[in-house]
């Protein structure tokens, strides 16, 4: 079984999306660099692979945004905890 949706698959969810969605994912795809996409594409596949989540470019951006706000958070907990560290 193949983790990540066919080209033919890929090409229809992008025509199905608003034009607004299209837009974000265009402004997503050209602001993170090669390596930080493939690095959250194989995040993304792999929680689709283990929850039977459908790939498509909307969910992908929804994924990004929370992986961000994610890692944001543990870089917090360790800013924080340095910070405690000193006083």
């Amino acid at each position: 079984m193949s983790i990540e949706m066919s080209n033919n698959e890929y090409k229809d969810s992008l025509m199905r999306m608003s034009d607004k969605d299209f837009n974000e994912y265009k402004a997503l795809l050209t602001t993170m660099s090669n390596k930080k996409y493939k690095e959250y594409r194989e995040m993304y596949a792999e929680m689709c692979a283990e929850t039977g989540a459908k790939y498509t470019p909307v969910a992908f951006m929804e994924f990004v945004e929370w992986r961000k706000r994610v890692e944001a958070l543990f870089k917090s907990y360790q800013v924080a905890a340095v910070n405690a560290g000193n006083i």
